[in-house]
Order: C-alpha cells, then structure tokens, then sequence
C-alpha cells in the first residue's frame, strides 16, 4: 500500500514537471514583435581596436561593428580637429561609408522645451540629404535617412568633445546623446 502511495506521488511530480515545462515552453506570440520606434541613447568615439559602436534604428539601439551579423549602423559619431588638433566640434556619419547621404537639419532651438516639441511634432521626412552632420549640438532636430533606405528623426540633447589623454595616447574624445524616432515601413510620414 505505501508503495502505491509513493509510485502515485512520484507520477504526480513527473505530470507537473512535465505540465510547467510545457506551459513555459510555448510561444503565446502572435507574430514577429514590431521593431522599436523611439528611444534615447549615447554614443562616443570610444573604440575597442578596429571595432566601434554605432546606432542602428532597424535593431532600436548601440550596436558594435564590424559584427559577425554584419549589420552596419546607421549613425556614427566623430570629433572634427583643425590641422593643429584644435576641437572643432562633433560629426556624425552614416556607419556604412563617410559619404553617404544620411542627414538633413531640420531646425535648431535655443531652449530644450521648443527643440523637444518640434521633435514631437515633427510628422515627413525631407528629400534631400548630406554626407554629414555637422557640427551637432544640443537642441538641433535631424532627419536621418538609414541605410536601408527609410527614415528616422533625432533630437540632439546634449553633445561633448575634449582631448582624452591616458598614459602617452592624447585623442580626441566625443559624445553625443539623443532621443530618436523611426519610421520601419520606410515612408517618410511618421
């Protein structure tokens, strides 16, 4: 009698083990989730050897490239130097090649509130795009025209570029901060 007793309590712990395993392995989605549309992020000129992170709209933030995957952003970021290594200002560049044309400003502001509703508000992207965008500072509204041909918009919240100096290796350094907004099907109405 207790040996039936302990067979059932085992039965009974395999069918719920094997109940929970299968109720945690099933796919309750109905399809492909829908790609990220906004967001905010930061990237820098920092680099890691030859690689370098860029931002990439399709995947909805930083990526590192070159990457196994061989997804190229569609945003880099560079510090411009006059010949005597004096900081100009900072550049963005498509992630595929320096003079692809990615850019279009669309309007600068003096204040925050007015740059971040004209951000808001914003609803076509323009035709005409340059290689690059500079010199980027806070409260600009940029479109963007991604590598793939559609569209994204960001607002430039705050930018910095000084010489970086560590041991023996003085480089410029850059950073850049923005809020952003993607068009996936690749119009240009968001």
């Amino acid at each position: 009698m207790f040996k039936e007793i302990a067979n059932m309590k085992y039965i009974t712990i395999l069918i719920l083990i094997l109940i929970v395993t299968l109720i945690q392995g099933c796919d309750n989605s109905v399809g492909p989730s829908s790609p990220k549309t906004t967001g905010e992020t930061t990237l820098t000129t920092q680099t890691d050897g030859y690689k370098f992170t860029g931002f990439s709209f399709s995947r909805g933030g930083n990526i590192v490239a070159p990457n196994a995957k061989k997804i190229v952003p569609d945003i880099r970021v560079h510090v411009q130097t006059d010949p005597t290594g004096e900081i100009q200002g900072i550049i963005l560049s498509s992630g595929t090649q320096l003079f692809y044309p990615a850019f279009h400003p669309l309007k600068e502001f003096d204040d925050t509130d007015a740059a971040e509703e004209y951000f808001n508000n914003v609803n076509e992207a323009p035709d005409i795009y340059a290689d690059l965008a500079f010199f980027v500072k806070a409260n600009q509204v940029w479109a963007v025209k991604t590598n793939d041909d559609k569209y994204g918009i960001i607002l430039i919240l705050h930018t910095d570029a000084y010489e970086y100096t560590d041991d023996s290796n003085p480089a410029p350094y850059g950073e850049v901060r923005f809020k952003w907004k993607y068009q996936p099907d690749g119009s240009k109405k968001f």
